[in-house]
């Protein structure tokens, strides 16, 4: 995560004391946090939740790396949204056996007047994005992080809201930043088995002013993501 977060240091940290020095008591705490719950499993769970953990990780820290491009001011709070924006679906899995062909329905459902969550409420009256913000809520992750997690499938109401009424600067960049991490790292197709991102073609547009980029921008965002090796499917 270090590595990841602070790829301006002059070297790669390769100690765990000085890992911990960098990051401090509450990032160390998020990522035992996200670990937890993956010791809650059984083993046949783990095996099912594979991809979950795995995209978690690659989106985790390509949100890092687009936040370290654009100076965003906390690289890290975009690493740990990363990786456990997700962390309700966890919860879901173990609950519900047909999970996997739930969200996959809503991937394949998605559009305009469709929310992934919506196909998830019909289902089950609830969705992973409110159990993620209650997770993350209970390990006393900040405010604006509860709070993407719990919209991060509601985008348009966040990205309409252009006088920032309701929604600051700061939680639309870390938004707009996983929106854009998770289309890179192809979550619709890992997660949803869908072949194309359609929230990503209603968002494109919005997230790209957000993080005040041109195409250009976003397209070498890409090739530095993919050297890293992630989002190679």
């Amino acid at each position: 995560m270090v590595n990841t977060c602070f790829r301006d240091l002059n070297k790669q940290i390769t100690s765990i004391q000085q890992a911990a020095q960098i990051l401090g008591l509450n990032q160390i705490m998020t990522i035992i946090n996200g670990l937890s719950i993956k010791g809650e499993l059984s083993d046949d769970e783990v095996v099912n939740m594979v991809r979950y953990w795995d995209t978690s990780m690659e989106v985790a820290a390509a949100c890092a790396t687009i936040a370290k491009r654009i100076g965003f001011e906390a690289p890290d709070h975009a690493y740990t949204l990363g990786l456990i924006h997700n962390s309700g679906a966890a919860l879901l899995m173990k609950n519900y056996p047909n999970y996997n062909k739930i969200i996959e329905e809503a991937y394949a459902n998605c559009n305009e007047d469709k929310r992934v969550i919506d196909t998830e409420n019909h289902a089950l009256n609830t969705n992973h994005a409110v159990l993620g913000y209650y997770i993350a809520k209970s390990w006393k992750l900040p405010t604006p992080l509860c709070e993407v997690i719990a919209e991060h499938h509601s985008c348009d109401l966040i990205f309409s809201d252009s006088h920032g009424t309701y929604y600051d600067t700061y939680k639309k960049t870390l938004l707009a930043i996983l929106k854009m991490a998770e289309h890179i790292i192809k979550l619709y197709h890992v997660i949803g088995n869908a072949e194309t991102d359609k929230e990503w073609s209603q968002l494109k547009i919005a997230v790209l002013e957000q993080l005040g980029m041109e195409y250009d921008d976003y397209e070498l965002i890409i090739d530095l993501i993919h050297e890293m090796g992630l989002g190679l499917i």
